[in-house]
């Protein structure tokens, strides 16, 4: 027995079922209020055809997760019967559950280690009527989905032999994935032919014309292929033809490969974006490297690997020369085996948009992928970024709000819409877009997002740790998470907690922070100086300064780089290299062109490295000139310490309060 495991880890290395809300997935529909069951069964719609209705089965512990289910798959158009009704029982009772069992289409039993441990239930009762209906069923008509919402594995015995026959998917905490909504609709929409009864005993179907009994065999096929795996899903996306015409109903779907099994889950992954964290990055890394063995030449093996190195660049974990040109290197192979393949060319643009001399050829092949995939929220969304790293953040936003209308909406598009928003110091929009998701998609990505208005816009560091402490804690041990939660500490100045967060994380330079990017001794050191251990703190900044310089060995030219140089040298009294150090990175920063906002934030760090050299006045003249008002960093952050004697400084901050925060 195979599992689809959508969004989950491969074979049994499940992510101890955390309780995440993934941001490559769907948007949630508000919640709305229902009552025990959707209409009665055997009722038609509007257009005269029968209902075709999803019976949810779980047991009382697991109620949230059905909930989310149910709410999911109601937001897309889909019919859920689901009882939430804590009082089960009695002859009225179960002759409803029969009826209702009896008259859904498909049965989705939530499977958890809930029910493994409960050996009586009502919902087993419903399990069992669930197994009764299949035996009316011809051979091949899906009916049962089991649900696993943990890591339970699948050859737990708490459940019918009839459920270990068919193929199981997995979200981890029963978190809907656009795939496994789609997935639903297509078995939905192909087990029986417009107009027939939802099932029909197996001496009906032997009544029925042989075209119709054809029909139905070759859409019993296809749905058996589609719980078979993810990847039918995938292949059928985008593949030369974009759906199954009536024409093509009587042709024999070929068999799901193994190579495209791994392809689907490392897409699943990769859909999570910054919801995904190392481990999940790792693990896609491992199915894509299955893929390529087992099928080396599976043009989307390659394609859907390159996109994966290239993560592991973007996000922060691998950003070697190796890593560029492995991503490089599979994008080709892709193009090479298949050069009209969509995934193929998606791949090489993607590549080709982050390199400056291929960058105008990326944007023209992710321009002519959009006319030809017009509602792929993956490229819409690429586009949108490329765009928005050239500076054109209004036609970055015309496709990152196209990609949000297509249905489920996208958060992740709606991130790349407030940084395009930002970038135009449009900050009290880019925070709407905020809120708007976190009303509908409450992540830890969005809550992250909040974080950077509440720190950086309006200074309310009471906020900040009401919002710290609604992400999971699994997501502040990452880099990403540990800048902001590092940062929020120290700036109210609790320095135990913030050396407490940077213990837990493994590297000595962060390079996957929202809040801050350099080398941790820096942080730890600012965190040590706070408690007044001077020395324990200089320790840390000259441990900081020869990871920098190391780095600098390889990358003689990083602006940042060179930055951070001049910064440690300056705290650690170093005040002629200090000054060296910054006169090249003056020179880098001005030479360097880049986007405004990067510039500012390279302007400023130039007038900080000023201000603890010493030079106070043109510290804050730098300030007044980069920024029109003072930010609430200033405020809060032991960075700035060093200035809160100078008259100029604090009469700026007098003059210029802080807004509110919402």
């Amino acid at each position: 027995m195979g599992t689809s495991d959508i969004g989950q880890r491969d074979e049994g290395a499940v992510a101890n079922s955390r309780d995440r809300t993934a941001l490559g997935w769907l948007i949630l529909g508000p919640a709305g209020t229902h009552d025990l069951f959707m209409p009665s069964p055997g009722s038609s719609s509007e257009d005269g055809s029968p209902r075709r209705a999803v019976f949810l089965s779980y047991a009382r512990e697991d109620s949230a997760a059905a909930q989310r289910i149910a709410e999911a798959l109601r937001s897309h158009g889909i019919e859920v019967w689901f009882d939430q009704n804590e009082l089960r029982g009695g002859d009225a009772w179960d002759a409803k559950i029969r009826q209702q069992i009896d008259s859904c289409t498909l049965f989705l039993p939530i499977v958890s280690r809930h029910t493994e441990e409960r050996g009586k239930g009502y919902f087993r009762l419903e399990w069992k009527l669930a197994v009764e209906q299949t035996h009316l069923l011809m051979e091949g008509v899906p009916f049962l989905v089991p649900v696993v919402v943990d890591d339970t594995p699948d050859s737990t015995p708490a459940v019918p032999t009839e459920f270990r026959r068919v193929q199981w998917t997995r979200l981890p905490g029963a978190l809907p994935t656009p795939q496994f909504v789609e997935q639903i609709k297509r078995l939905l929409q192909s087990p029986h032919l417009p107009g027939a009864p939802a099932r029909s005993p197996v001496g009906a179907l032997d009544a029925a014309s042989p075209r119709r009994k054809s029909s139905r065999l070759a859409w019993a096929i296809l749905a058996v292929a589609v719980v078979g795996a993810v990847a039918v899903f995938m292949f059928l996306r985008f593949s030369g033809s974009r759906a199954l015409s009536a024409a093509s109903v009587e042709v024999t779907v070929p068999p799901v490969s193994e190579a495209r099994q791994l392809e689907a889950k490392a897409w699943t992954i990769w859909e999570m974006q910054d919801e995904a964290m190392r481990d999940d990055w790792m693990l896609a890394d491992q199915l894509c490297q299955r893929a390529v063995e087992t099928d080396p030449a599976d043009p989307e093996a390659w394609a859907v690997q390159s996109q994966v190195s290239l993560a592991f660049v973007v996000f922060g974990y691998d950003r070697s020369p190796e890593r560029y040109e492995a991503a490089k290197t599979q994008a080709e192979r892709a193009v090479r085996l298949a050069p009209s393949s969509n995934e193929a060319q998606f791949a090489l643009a993607n590549y080709y948009r982050r390199q400056n001399t291929t960058r105008d050829e990326g944007i023209r092949m992710l321009r002519q992928l959009v006319e030809r995939m017009p509602t792929d929220k993956r490229v819409l969304r690429t586009l949108a970024s490329a765009l928005r790293g050239q500076g054109r953040d209004e036609e970055s936003i015309i496709y990152s709000d196209r990609a949000n209308a297509l249905p489920g909406g996208d958060p992740i598009a709606m991130f790349g819409k407030e940084e395009a928003l930002r970038h135009q110091g449009r900050n009290p929009e880019g925070e709407n877009v905020i809120d708007q998701v976190l009303a509908v998609h409450p992540s830890a990505a969005a809550y992250l997002k909040k974080l950077l208005y509440v720190c950086n816009d309006h200074g309310d560091l009471e906020q900040a740790r009401v919002l710290l402490e609604k992400i999971p804690a699994q997501y502040l041990l990452e880099e990403w998470g540990a800048s902001f939660a590092s940062t929020i500490w120290l700036w109210r100045r609790e320095p135990d907690k913030t050396l407490a967060v940077l213990n837990s994380v493994p590297k000595d330079y962060l390079e996957k922070g929202d809040v801050f990017s350099g080398p941790k001794g820096y942080f730890t050191g600012m965190a040590r100086q706070m408690k007044g251990d001077t020395d324990a703190a200089r320790a840390d900044w000259q441990a900081a300064l020869q990871v920098v310089e190391q780095r600098l060995e390889s990358q003689p030219n990083s602006i940042e780089l060179l930055g951070w140089k001049a910064q440690l040298l300056a705290l650690l009294g170093e005040r002629g290299e200090g000054e060296q150090a910054l006169r090249i990175y003056e020179q880098m920063v001005g030479a360097g062109g880049g986007l405004p906002e990067l510039n500012r934030g390279r302007r400023t760090k130039a007038a900080l490295i000023k201000a603890v050299l010493g030079r106070q006045d043109e510290s804050v003249d730098g300030l007044m000139q980069v920024h029109p008002q003072p930010w609430p960093a200033l405020r809060y952050s032991p960075d700035w310490d060093c200035l809160r004697g100078n008259p100029r400084f604090q009469a700026w901050l007098k003059a210029n309060p802080p807004a509110e925060s919402k």
